[in-house]
């Protein structure tokens, strides 16, 4: 029998993966926070901290700001469609742990959905709110950037809610592990950034 000239490789995420199918989608222009830069810095904070991502686990954070667009509602749905396409076109299996990351990368969308997988990434992605407060202000600023085309009162008007609504959650993160290192510096963060938008 001719051996299938066409069989993928394993699935590995080598940094040329990540530079041909990852990275290319985080240059768009209307970026001004969630570069790769991001995504590079939850992977060392990982890296710093002993955090030992599955494959899922790495691949969803990688492609979970893939298709951020301002306005979207389903840029994480469209992150994971792209997540398997960017493996299927590097010519890697399409395993399980590709259709995991994609479950991971849409349950973002909604914390009631989470699992402990998913639960991780989510605080990973949180973890922005829990900076110290001049790097959460400059979060706060770029954020504003990429919305640049509302004008001020309504993007405090949104953002407050926004906002409010985190104010209003049981605990901010999913995770304990992160709730005890982040929420008080979270909801303070995010305290003081309502009093700056209602001033």
């Amino acid at each position: 029998m001719r051996k299938n000239m066409t069989q993928k490789a394993p699935l590995i995420i080598t940094d040329a993966f990540i530079d041909a199918y990852v990275k290319p989608y985080y240059l768009e222009a209307h970026r001004q926070y969630f570069k790769f830069d991001y995504i590079d810095n939850i992977l060392s904070y990982c890296d710093e901290n002993q955090i030992n991502l599955s494959t899922s686990q790495k691949l969803a954070t990688l492609f979970s700001y893939s298709r951020w667009m301002p306005m979207s509602q389903k840029h994480f749905e469209d992150g994971a469609t792209l997540l398997k396409l960017a493996v299927d076109i590097s010519n890697m299996e399409s395993n399980e742990d590709v259709l995991n990351a994609q479950q991971i990368v849409r349950q973002l969308a909604d914390r009631n959905m989470l699992t402990i997988d998913s639960a991780l990434i989510f605080d990973l992605d949180r973890m922005r709110f829990g900076q110290d407060p001049e790097e959460y202000s400059k979060y706060e600023q770029l954020l504003r950037l990429e919305f640049s085309f509302i004008d001020d009162q309504t993007w405090s008007r949104v953002r407050t809610g926004v906002l409010n609504a985190f104010l209003n959650e049981p605990q901010f993160f999913a995770t304990q592990q992160f709730a005890d290192k982040f929420e008080q510096t979270a909801k303070s963060n995010i305290e003081n950034q309502i009093r700056f938008l209602q001033g």
